[in-house]
């Protein structure tokens, strides 16, 4: 472990679902400022690191795993200035605060996916998900859901792309 890391060998940390965690404005779904206003209390607890569930922008079909924006927090948790606010307010009582990075996937409505899906051809810059002509040319048992993994592309590009989980949620192709 490097020096930069070294933190993590005494991390207390406290995991926050943002959704259910707590509403700061009514609207029945927990929020970053709900959050950010039990930090003290937090700190009292003795916690050093509060990891959050995914909470970028999504279409929700799988409790937000499903990231459509890797740039924006989802509305509705708030803003990314209410982020930034957090970590802030976090660094302030010497908590450290990780985002729950999901990269194995995004959601279908995520703006590399929609390029793709829409492109005739390989996309100029690569592929960025797993596509096939024929998917019953490829192993279909490894789905832990039971269903058939690969999906058919209902955009311009035809053919089929590889799921992670849900038919909302295309795999990321690393190096496939």
């Amino acid at each position: 472990m490097t020096r930069k890391t070294q933190w993590l060998n005494d991390a207390i940390l406290y995991e926050i679902y943002p959704q259910s965690f707590l509403d700061s404005n009514g609207d029945g779904i927990g929020d970053l400022p709900g959050a950010m206003s039990k930090l003290d209390y937090l700190q009292w607890l003795g916690i050093n690191t509060i990891w959050f569930n995914p909470c970028f922008a999504s279409p929700f079909f799988d409790a937000g795993y499903d990231v459509a924006d890797y740039l924006t927090i989802a509305p509705r948790y708030g803003t990314n200035e209410d982020m930034e606010k957090f970590v802030e307010e976090a660094k302030r009582r010497d908590i450290r605060v990780l985002l729950d990075l999901v990269i194995g996937h995004t959601s279908v409505d995520h703006q590399w996916f929609v390029e793709e899906a829409n492109i005739e051809g390989p996309h100029p810059l690569g592929d960025r998900f797993i596509w096939s002509e024929n998917p019953n040319l490829h192993d279909t048992t490894g789905d832990t859901l039971g269903n058939v993994p690969w999906v058919l592309n209902t955009g311009k590009r035809g053919g089929y792309f590889f799921k992670n989980f849900f038919v909302s949620q295309p795999a990321l192709n690393f190096g496939y």
